[in-house]
């Protein structure tokens, strides 16, 4: 491939180009198609065109049970004046699907003939062609059922077996050698200790690769060990046709992705002017594409989709589907940095009759936000941002239908309340709970963001229609022994102050008494609270789905 080209920093649709045109001129082509047969290839995409072996049907076909007879012997037939055939050689009897003899060229439905001995009579004219399928009606030989890049559904799988097709050629799944990397790494389900870290960044990766239509195979965790990494990546790219490595591609002491690489083969990119997933690196190895991604998740995510994803199409030999797109108005002011192209993700909500974006936490470690996110937002590079009340297109996760219909809530932490959801959404309601305090959700539902929040606490300002919904006893959560004067801590997220009690990071928490059981922490009472539920006036209608009130 040539010397090592180092790259850092550049915009990403320079660098995909620059890697994409590196790879070609390793010798990278697209996969040799595969041939299937029909009932093995469903879902996969189709290769090359695909015709009709066999028309459909392939006979002049009954399409009614009753009489085949010639047109013009049922000219002027009536229920009163009926046509009497001699059945056999003017009238013969067909089922649905039967072949129609030489020379009639109609069907006559069984209920407008009545049976008399060896003759029936026909109540009615028949049109030439009529209730009859011709050959081809349906598929002429040799038509073009499926073209290049076409998903083979059960309903394509069905026509191809109709026309007397059996086997097809389909686009090739590129196989994907996923390697986690990190000495800190356990898997899941382990006990952990302080500095462990669960590791399911490669099943991430790997599903998104499945959704791909390649195959991902993911390799157990390397520690941070140079020569391992080394050998195990040789031994990949001679295996596989595109190797992924999950961290270890930035600039620390234990960062070897980028050295490894360019011992082995060619370094082509090591930063690309995009946030998250900054240091992500491009190069190739035996001739096949190499990719580290960062270990952050999000940015694992994000740097899957912008680099593996293209490099998949290569192999495959075609493009993949992308993103819907919907417009939205952005409800905060979204500021970037001038000269990284930044992807924020965002949440969507119908509210009256338009959608809005609400802008979620841009940490890269924060897997949350991507399960909250109905999308994502793309800050262009040359760009500082978006002003509230901007119009802005937005990349969709989920279809577009899902999340109009789904109802958000915010505001403080009530199991009752969860509960009531949790049934609702058994029920096939799209829901979303984030609790975030009732200040801080009273001022999401008074900026759009959020369709009904919790209140806790006396009669909640007048500007929303309200429902009392219950009460609960406040007080404060600790473990074993009561502290002493110590303070405690509030935190507007009541589990999140459980837990850092139940972590041993503080030393009472102020909670409701369920949480406090929820965590199996003792609880002092000092208050009782009244939980109201605030809605937005046009889903006044959500206060009916809870009992009491006011």
């Amino acid at each position: 491939m040539g010397k090592k080209v180092y790259l850092d920093n550049l915009p990403r649709q320079e660098t995909l180009a620059n890697y994409l045109s590196q790879l070609e001129q390793a010798g990278v082509r697209p996969l040799l198609p595969e041939r299937l047969a029909v009932e093995q290839a469903l879902g996969r995409t189709v290769a090359r065109a695909i015709r009709a072996q066999l028309a459909n049907p392939h006979y002049p076909a009954s399409a009614m049970d009753g009489y085949a007879v010639r047109a013009e012997t049922t000219f002027g037939a009536s229920e009163t004046k009926p046509a009497r055939l001699l059945v056999g050689s003017e009238a013969v009897y067909v089922d649905t699907g039967d072949v129609i003899p030489a020379g009639y060229d109609a069907v006559v439905m069984i209920e407008q003939a009545t049976p008399r001995g060896e003759y029936v009579e026909i109540n009615g004219a028949a049109a030439p062609w009529q209730h009859i399928r011709l050959v081809g009606e349906d598929i002429a030989a040799g038509e073009v059922l499926a073209w290049p890049g076409d998903r083979i559904t059960p309903y394509l799988a069905a026509a191809l077996l109709a026309a007397n097709v059996t086997e097809v050629e389909v686009r090739a799944r590129p196989r994907v050698a996923v390697f986690p990397t990190g000495t800190e790494l356990v898997e899941p389900g382990s006990k952990v200790k302080p500095g462990d870290i669960l590791e399911f960044n490669s099943r991430l990766l790997a599903g998104l690769i499945e959704e791909w239509d390649a195959v991902a195979e993911r390799q157990p965790a390397l520690p941070d060990d140079y020569e391992l990494l080394k050998a195990r990546v040789a031994e990949a790219a001679a295996n596989y046709d595109l190797v992924v490595i999950n961290a270890g591609s930035s600039a620390g002491s234990e960062d070897f992705t980028a050295r490894v690489i360019a011992e082995l083969g060619t370094l082509v990119s090591h930063g690309v002017a995009i946030k998250p997933g900054k240091p992500v690196i491009l190069g190739e190895v035996q001739g096949k594409p190499v990719i580290g991604l960062p270990g952050y998740p999000v940015s694992a995510a994000l740097t899957c989709e912008l680099f593996v994803k293209p490099v998949l199409e290569l192999l495959r030999g075609g493009q993949l589907p992308g993103r819907a797109t919907a417009r939205a108005r952005l409800v905060r002011k979204v500021v970037s940095p001038l000269g990284q192209e930044e992807f924020v993700r965002v949440k969507l909500l119908a509210q009256e009759a338009e959608l809005v974006a609400v802008p979620l936490g841009r940490g890269a470690g924060a897997i949350s936000s991507l399960v909250q996110a109905d999308g994502l937002l793309v800050v262009p590079r040359l760009s500082e941002g978006f002003e509230a009340g901007t119009e802005v297109e937005v990349q969709l996760f989920r279809p577009l239908a899902e999340i109009q219909e789904q109802w958000w809530f915010g505001g403080t932490y009530w199991q009752p309340f969860e509960e009531k959801l949790l049934e609702l959404a058994q029920q096939g309601q799209k829901v979303g709970y984030y609790p975030t305090g009732s200040q801080a959700g009273f001022l999401a539902l008074s900026r759009g963001e959020v369709h009904g929040t919790l209140w806790a606490g006396e009669q909640p300002p007048a500007a929303f229609p309200a429902r009392l919904l219950g009460k609960r006893l406040m007080g404060w959560a600790y473990r074993e022994s009561e502290p002493g004067p110590e303070p405690g801590r509030e935190e507007s997220h009541l589990l999140k102050g459980a837990a850092a009690v139940m972590a041993g990071l503080w030393p009472r928490a102020w909670c409701s008494q369920e949480v406090a059981e929820l965590y199996q922490l003792q609880f002092k009472p000092v208050q009782e609270e009244q939980v109201w539920l605030l809605v937005r006036p046009e889903k006044a209608f959500l206060l009916d789905r809870w009992e009491g009130g006011t």
